[in-house]
């Protein structure tokens, strides 16, 4: 199992060689063609199989070690919950509050003087 991990850890951190070309043409066409091969989300798939392998191995490891890492990853996780959570309701109680007063006497404002306008215009006819 071990060996496994080993070979596939190795296989995803393994870059990948490239030939050495003396002309300059040849460079751009290489250049243009590595550009147009190259896969959006490549990092995203490594980093998957990173994780899939690192979790591997924590399965491997004892379970009080693991009852440790789990107490860790939850604090962490119940933490930035609660950060992300905070940060959201200001946003949301800063930008409803005090912008859209705002916005509302600006309204307000607009559509006074568009029945000022309508109220001068009935009464030019």
């Amino acid at each position: 199992m071990s060996f496994f991990l080993f070979f596939s850890l190795s296989f995803i951190c393994r870059k990948s060689g490239v030939n050495k070309v003396k002309g300059k043409k040849r460079k751009k066409e290489r250049r243009k063609k590595r550009k147009k091969s190259r896969k959006k989300g490549n990092g995203r798939v490594k980093g998957l199989l990173l994780l899939l392998l690192l979790l591997l191995l924590l399965m491997q490891l004892r379970e009080e070690v693991l009852d440790g890492i789990y107490l860790y990853i939850y604090i962490y996780i119940y933490i930035y919950i609660y950060i992300y959570l905070l940060l959201h309701l200001f946003i949301f109680v800063y930008v409803r509050v005090f912008l859209c007063v705002d916005v509302l006497q600006q309204e307000r404002e607009e559509s006074n003087k568009r029945t000022y306008r309508e109220r001068g215009k009935k009464t030019d006819k």
